[in-house]
């Protein structure tokens, strides 16, 4: 499946860093096209982004975090009429190294689910899994915006519905105004890891953002054959 990528990034550099390593590591990122949006900053960001897509605009003037993901999603619409879906990243969630082969599975079998809102790689899990577990997928009743892809009616029809009122975050109108009953898929073992521990946007302490954000346990192998009937 033909999926475009879209990506924010501001002022951590190494955060970025990792975000754009884990993804030239994934299986599938050759089929994948990047869309970067990147705000006025540091240069080694604008430096480190242009290298890994031509797709990347540097902001005149910072956007927030809530404007600055409505930018780059809606840039890859109407810039890329071929993907069928985007995956959305920001600059501290690492992916798995099948995180792509993943998020294509998912979308074929759920992107057209009404009952479906959107497809998450993210889950938290307190207890190691099993080899098993790596191929087992959920739903639930909410919308998580570290790493996240819907096919393109639905991202058209988030953007229409989108709100910028709380420039600091998206998420929160998308789940509980937007959403609808509607629910998630996510992998029982996380395809994604979100590393950002400091300067987040909500200020809160280093350990605050390690013990709710980060997940003890991310897929960190690809094994032969487990999301092959995409």
């Amino acid at each position: 499946m033909n999926i475009a990528i879209t990506m924010t990034a501001y002022r951590r550099r190494t955060y970025t860093a990792k975000v754009l390593e884990s993804l030239e590591h994934c299986k599938g990122i050759e089929d994948c096209s990047l869309y970067i949006q990147v705000e006025p900053h540091e240069k080694k960001i604008k430096t480190m982004a242009r290298r890994a897509t031509p797709h990347t605009v540097i902001n005149d003037s910072r956007l927030g975090l809530n404007r600055n993901t409505h930018a780059v999603i809606e840039r890859c619409l109407q810039e890329n009429k071929t993907a069928r879906a985007i995956l959305h990243i920001e600059d501290d969630t690492v992916l798995s190294p099948d995180a792509i082969l993943y998020y294509q599975w998912a979308l074929k079998w759920f992107g057209g689910n009404p009952r479906i809102f959107t497809i998450s790689g993210y889950n938290k899990t307190t207890k190691p899994p099993t080899l098993e577990q790596l191929g087992e997928i959920e739903t639930r009743s909410w919308f998580t915006c570290w790493g996240w892809a819907a096919m393109r009616h639905r991202i058209v029809e988030i953007l229409e519905s989108w709100s910028f009122k709380n420039p600091k975050s998206f998420a929160g109108h998308l789940n509980k105004k937007v959403r609808q009953g509607r629910k998630e898929v996510y992998p029982v073992v996380s395809r994604i890891q979100n590393i950002g521990y400091n300067h987040g946007e909500n200020g809160r302490c280093w350990q605050w953002y390690y013990e709710h954000h980060r997940s003890p346990y991310v897929a960190d192998r690809i094994v032969e054959g487990l999301w092959d009937d995409v």
